[in-house]
């Protein structure tokens, strides 16, 4: 009884292969014949394609030049604005429109002041996050480097004995 439920359970398991593979062999034979209608009509679609990217091409090389224009106003304007070329990166102006938008500052001196303060609590805290980093190497390599220092220290002894 349990071999035939067995014998049962494979025949079936075997009947359900066969007709995934069946199934994946039908679209297998969908996929060639898509590709060979493709083929026959290459001549149709290689100009279709090229058509396109032609297309693609000509709309990148319009956005590109409306960026250039646009690039081209840009440093006009900061070429003839009164801010410094310190401060004419986009990142530095946008903050300078921040600050004046927020209320924290009423003038362009204002602006690079603020700009200049912010500054320079942000390298102060990098610093700050630098030494703590430092310190937590330290701390916990200090019991390794003592190894490695004897080690070194053998070493070198070692070395200088002939």
């Amino acid at each position: 009884s349990s071999l035939r439920k067995k014998q049962e359970q494979e025949g079936s398991r075997y009947n359900y292969d066969v007709k995934v593979y069946f199934i994946r062999y039908r679209e297998y034979e969908k996929a060639c014949d898509r590709y060979k209608r493709v083929l026959e009509n290459w001549s149709m679609y290689q100009q279709a394609l090229y058509d396109r990217c032609f297309q693609d091409i000509s709309e990148a090389e319009a956005k590109m030049q409306k960026a250039h224009k646009a690039l081209d106003l840009y440093n006009t304007v900061l070429d003839k604005s009164a801010i410094h070329s310190d401060y004419q990166d986009i990142k530095t102006l946008e903050m300078f429109r921040y600050f004046l938008e927020t209320g924290r500052a009423n003038d362009l001196q204002e602006c690079i002041n603020l700009y200049e303060e912010e500054r320079h609590w942000q390298e102060i805290k990098a610093s700050q996050e630098r030494i703590e980093n430092t310190i937590y190497f330290l701390q916990n390599s200090t019991e390794q480097g003592l190894v490695a220092n004897e080690q070194l220290d053998l070493l070198l002894k070692g070395s200088r004995e002939p």
